[in-house]
């Protein structure tokens, strides 16, 4: 009996990068951890056009009763300007291999919060004066001496406010080279913190 066969060759599924076409542009699905250089030097924006403000590594603290508990996660605290003009407040797990995905994003106006160290080292709140059920505390994973304590204050409230920070514009130096074909990579750690109920 004569049979016929068909010769099968395996085949190797590749996960590749993976770009979502919309209008006004595409969406680079994997590509929303890195902050893109601003044309000309400029802010970096966002994987939807935003302009990044602030950029902080840092984790949650959970308010449990009258003690706070760290979220041993690494995450990213993003104040962020859309092209609509309004601000957002954003937190998120943070991940080398994986998009950033906001857990929290909120609409902030001018004067609406203020960040502050709270006495627990490397620990703050975004303080919502007139709700403070709306208060967020944090924890830094900076690298140890990357920032001092004042800057990052000052850069944070600066965001919240819906204005560039001043203090960084090593920084902004550093991205401009970068989109000229320079090279360069995170300088920054994560470590470790936890903390019991401050008042703020």
């Amino acid at each position: 009996r004569l049979t016929s066969t068909t010769a099968r060759t395996p085949q190797r599924l590749v996960c590749t990068r993976v770009a979502i076409t919309m209008s006004g542009g595409s969406f680079d699905f994997f590509n929303q951890n890195t902050a893109q250089p601003g044309q000309g030097g400029g802010r970096p924006t966002g994987p939807n056009g935003e302009e990044i403000l602030v950029d902080v590594k840092c984790g949650r603290l959970l308010v449990e009763g009258k003690t706070m508990k760290p979220d041993d996660r690494k995450g990213r605290l993003r104040i962020a300007r859309a092209t609509d003009g309004l601000c957002h407040l954003q937190w998120g797990a943070r991940s080398d291999d994986m998009p950033f995905i906001p857990e929290d994003d909120f609409i902030i106006f001018p004067q609406e919060a203020v960040m502050k160290f709270i006495p627990k080292p490397g620990c703050f709140v975004v303080k919502f004066p007139d709700d403070a059920s709306r208060n967020m505390f944090f924890w830094s994973q900076e690298a140890p001496g990357s920032v001092t304590d004042d800057s990052l204050t000052s850069q944070v409230n600066a965001g919240l406010n819906g204005e560039a920070p001043e203090a960084d514009s090593e920084q902004q130096q550093l991205l401009a080279m970068l989109s000229q074909g320079g090279g360069g990579g995170d300088l920054r750690g994560s470590s470790g913190g936890g903390g019991s109920a401050t008042d703020a």
